[in-house]
């Protein structure tokens, strides 16, 4: 019986116990001025702990260890929502400008609204719809859509960029750090900001649980799929207007992270689990741990000095896409 538990349930609970490695090691991971144990006083002995280790505890550590999982949770599975849909294993939104075109809005609705969290998080979204909807306009016109998706969406993440770059070089006082937005990071993320993320996440993943049986169906082919009664055409909207929507709340918050929504759903389909419920699952705790993990490599690693977290996934994804995209045409020629 045990064994059988574990068979069907092994990535999950791997997933888990790396995730829970993750938020240890980022709560209570020590630093060049306090050890391990003074974090774990801040929890468990608050009288004898040092005040200033409690504050970096409650107050940096927590937040920041919150934001990286609902960021991983909400890019990781809005991969794996474009990739099912689009039926490509390439897609990401990184890759297809939603990431670029979130920020991007994301940016003037902070020109055109001082602080504003809530406005800031629906523009977020409209430059994340405004990118998917230039990839598949420029998709269709070229006559061929699968094959020229990934080029258009490299090419309107381009375009979104060089605005990105444009308006913070004319207007600085934008963002308090250019590179941390740019290659996104966890740091000083508003709690007002950071619930924000949390809820639309959570209420993002629901929505994306509920619409699993439809992307096992896409699977299968479209024609197939209509037969069996589904709406291709409204899953298939619907699966992309919940990647946009994730998307954008992780942007909004923690900036331009890459590679997260490319990784993770790729490595969970070498997992073998055919549910597509399961996958979104992994998605979301895998996604979660990976960028935890990233962000402690990154606030370690050259101590005092810190790196933004969306560098250290960058150098992991950039080779993990090249990979893929090798291999993708060794597939093409072999078949």
């Amino acid at each position: 019986m045990f064994a059988t538990f574990w068979k069907n349930n092994k990535w999950i609970l791997c997933g888990i116990l790396l995730l829970c490695a993750a938020i240890v090691l980022s709560l209570f991971g020590p630093n060049g001025s306090y050890a391990f144990t003074d974090f774990v006083k801040a929890v468990f002995s608050r009288r004898d702990a040092d005040q200033v280790a409690s504050l970096i505890l409650w107050g940096v550590r927590l937040p920041r260890m919150l934001a990286g999982i609902f960021c991983g949770i909400g890019l990781s599975v809005a991969g794996y929502l474009m990739q099912e849909s689009l039926n490509n294993r390439l897609a990401a939104p990184s890759i297809m400008g939603i990431n670029n075109g979130a920020g991007l809005f994301a940016l003037i609705g902070i020109c055109l609204f001082q602080g504003g969290f809530v406005v800031r998080g629906l523009f977020s979204f409209f430059g994340a719809m405004v990118s998917i909807l230039l990839v598949w306009m420029i998709s269709v016109y070229s006559g061929s859509r699968k094959s020229t998706m990934i080029l258009a969406g490299v090419a309107v993440s381009a375009l979104m960029s060089s605005f990105t770059n444009l308006i913070i070089t004319l207007r600085p006082d934008t963002v308090t750090d250019k590179t941390a937005f740019q290659l996104g990071s966890l740091q000083s993320i508003p709690v007002s900001l950071l619930t924000m993320t949390a809820v639309c996440v959570v209420i993002g993943t629901i929505f994306a649980v509920l619409l699993a049986p439809g992307i096992e169906l896409l699977s299968l082919g479209d024609e197939m799929a209509q037969g069996l009664g589904l709406s291709v055409k409204a899953c298939r909207y619907t699966a992309v207007f919940l990647a946009a929507f994730l998307s954008a709340a992780a942007v909004a918050s923690c900036g331009l992270i890459s590679f997260v929504g490319l990784i993770i759903p790729n490595l969970v389909r070498r997992m073998e689990q055919e549910r597509s419920r399961t996958q979104v699952l992994l998605c979301g705790i895998w996604g979660g741990a990976l960028v935890l993990f990233a962000d402690t490599l990154a606030r370690i690693l050259f101590y005092p000095y810190e790196l933004p977290v969306g560098m250290i996934l960058s150098l992991l994804g950039a080779p993990f896409f090249i990979v893929m995209i090798a291999f993708r045409r060794r597939r093409m020629r072999l078949g």
